[in-house]
């Protein structure tokens, strides 16, 4: 199909590989070694690669990949990637009329930030 391009292919391999992973770390202490192990690897800002125009268009970047790059930037602190994909919001309201989140509200970095640390249903992302 058309959308074949964007999902894994699984082989076999793939399989005995995750199996082994999961047999290998059987207790809490290996699991959570794993953890630190996997967090360490995203310490840097420069572990998020910057895009270019060419880069996020329909064809290059699946829904699936824009919520992983995005959620990788919010790990990272990097606020100015969810405003990167927000559209912009010419009123000012922060808040839509069901009471979500218009990123597209906030013209700095740091002031989407400060909004997200001040409000209890958001808080969660700016920690």
């Amino acid at each position: 199909t058309a959308f074949s391009r964007y999902l894994p292919r699984l082989t076999s391999a793939h399989v005995l590989r995750a199996r082994s992973k999961i047999v290998a770390a059987s207790s809490d202490d290996d699991l959570l070694a794993e953890l630190r192990a996997r967090i360490d690897q995203v310490d840097s800002k420069e572990s998020l690669p910057p895009l270019g125009p060419d880069e996020i268009d329909a064809l290059s970047m699946g829904p699936a990949d824009v919520i992983e790059y995005t959620m990788k930037g919010l790990v990272l602190g990097r606020f100015d990637v969810l405003l990167g994909f927000a559209v912009a919001v010419d009123e000012g309201d922060q808040m839509d009329y069901v009471g979500q989140l218009q990123p597209g509200a906030f013209r700095e970095p740091d002031a989407l930030a400060s909004f997200l640390r001040s409000h209890d249903r958001y808080a969660v992302l700016a920690n």
